[in-house]
């Protein structure tokens, strides 16, 4: 929740009840207190992290209080150490090293409370790939190589200053890394589709923006089917290939792969449209569908003004963003290069335009295949950082 702090309870206060009476106990200072119900029950609106004004708002409902008396009384718990500044405990974690330098919190932490504004899954799966693998190891080279764009401070929050345009970016933005969606061994579109599908809707369901870094593209499926399942939504899909054939998938578990994905996208009755831009794959015949909409290569760029008119301010929108659709002269990067394409700045443009006009909901970026070079690395995480950048500036 932009411009916001959010306090909980401190980690080292334990309720207690001892001798029929209710006490709160620091194990780190020794100091104990004695509560009354009321007091008690105050206390628990912190059990997550609440911000200052919802928990104004239940102080006074619940209890019949003034907001006079009510801001009293959280004054009091912040100056007696027993409510603190909340920011995501980074030292529970091995890794301390997310995207960004985002802490790396559980998914259990990212949704508790309204804290957070923007949440990073990796999702490590090739088993999709026609050609050659290697995308899976793309989310922890970009926790590694996105630190030279940008180092978040969870403590600050100070965001970053950007020199092109002189001002402050992400300033009190809460950024999160909820790790890797994991298996000892994936399957082939096996559960942890399903466990992508409802990490996405859970954080969409409390007006998270959830980035996904695959993986080869078949991981957008998941993510566009949970971020649309209590709502009704259009994709736009950068992307070199259209991803699509009309292929039954009827069996999708196991025909789905990264190159017929969107096929089962189409299927899903809250996906209104898809919108794809710098498709230049060479194909058999023309497939049409009635939800796409295509904009070939880069022919965007002569029909900006006449797209941006006829985005629908009503719906919201998804982005599911493959690497290839770059010109593979600056991102060689990926399994399936193709001639063409846009440069970064010409896409940064057709993005910040679509931002402005719509509300976007969601990002996954894809099919980025690490090697020894970092500069592709380097430019998906400054890719990343302006989109984030961009919907944030809007919330």
């Amino acid at each position: 929740m932009k411009g916001t702090k959010f306090y909980k309870v401190k980690e080292s206060v334990v309720f207690l009840q001892e001798d029929s009476k209710d006490k709160i106990w620091d194990y780190k200072s020794g100091w104990e207190v004695i509560l009354n119900e009321q007091m008690l029950n105050i206390i628990s609106i912190f059990n997550i992290p609440v911000n200052k004004e919802r928990a104004l708002k239940k102080i006074q409902d619940n209890y019949n209080l003034n907001e006079g008396k009510a801001i009293e009384i959280i004054d009091y718990l912040i100056n007696e150490g027993i409510i603190e500044f909340y920011y995501p405990q980074r030292d529970l974690f091995e890794n301390n090293n997310g995207i960004f330098n985002a802490p790396l919190v559980s998914i259990k932490e990212c949704l508790s409370g309204d804290w957070c504004d923007v949440a990073f899954i990796g999702m490590p799966y090739d088993l999709n790939v026609t050609y050659r693998p290697g995308t899976r190891f793309a989310p922890n080279y970009i926790r590694k190589v996105s630190r030279a764009v940008y180092n978040y401070n969870s403590r600050n929050l100070e965001g970053y200053f950007d020199p092109i345009d002189g001002t402050q970016k992400l300033k009190d933005i809460h950024l999160a890394d909820c790790g890797d969606i994991k298996a000892i061994v994936f399957s082939k579109n096996g559960s942890q589709f399903d466990a992508l599908k409802e990490t996405i809707y859970k954080l969409s369901s409390k007006n998270i923006f959830p980035v996904t870094i695959g993986g080869d593209h078949s991981i957008a499926y998941p993510c566009i089917e949970g971020i649309s399942k209590d709502k009704k939504i259009k994709v736009i899909q950068f992307d070199a290939h259209s991803d699509f054939g009309l292929v039954n998938m009827e069996n999708w578990r196991e025909k789905l792969h990264h190159g017929n994905f969107m096929d089962k996208v189409l299927e899903i009755e809250n996906v209104v449209e898809v919108i794809q831009i710098g498709v230049r794959q060479l194909s058999s015949q023309k497939y049409e569908h009635k939800k796409v909409r295509m904009y070939p290569d880069r022919s965007i760029l002569d029909d900006m003004e006449i797209f941006i008119k006829n985005l629908d301010t009503e719906i919201l929108y998804y982005i599911t963003f493959d690497v290839d659709v770059i010109d593979p002269l600056i991102m060689g990067a990926t399994g399936t290069p193709l001639p063409g394409g846009f440069d970064y700045k010409e896409l940064l443009l057709i993005i910040e335009e679509i931002v402005k006009k719509v509300k976007v909901i969601g990002l996954d970026i894809v099919e980025l295949l690490p090697g020894k070079s970092e500069v592709e690395g380097v430019m998906t995480s400054n890719l990343i950082l302006k989109i984030i950048t961009m919907v944030m500036e809007k919330k």
